[in-house]
């Protein structure tokens, strides 16, 4: 059995609120978002998923809903996710328990 190992290391960058910006004003102008990675130097995927991640339920004059992606939105979305993936503190689960403690 063969081991395949892969010296390269990756190194992910998130994306700042101006790249999202930028993005939105490309998307606006109907760029596929394989154009807007090549400009961004960024990978297709990486824009494709912002385009789902960031769009925000509309609902338009006729009533239906449709999908827009803001970047503002966007980086407020990102930021909830970021606080909501770290993990609680122990103090912060259980106050009672640790002023019973004090």
């Amino acid at each position: 059995m063969t081991q395949n190992q892969n010296t390269t290391s990756r190194t992910y960058q998130q994306l700042q609120p101006c790249e999202r910006g930028e993005i939105m004003a490309l998307h606006n102008e109907n760029w596929p978002a394989s154009q807007i990675a090549k400009k961004l130097h960024r990978d297709r995927s990486t824009i494709t998923r912002e385009l789902n991640r960031g769009a925000t339920r509309q609902i338009g004059a006729n009533h239906k809903p449709y999908h827009v992606y803001y970047a503002e939105t966007a980086q407020i979305l990102h930021g909830d996710r970021r606080a909501a993936c770290h993990a609680v503190s122990w103090t912060d689960k259980a106050p009672k328990f640790f002023d019973y403690l004090t």
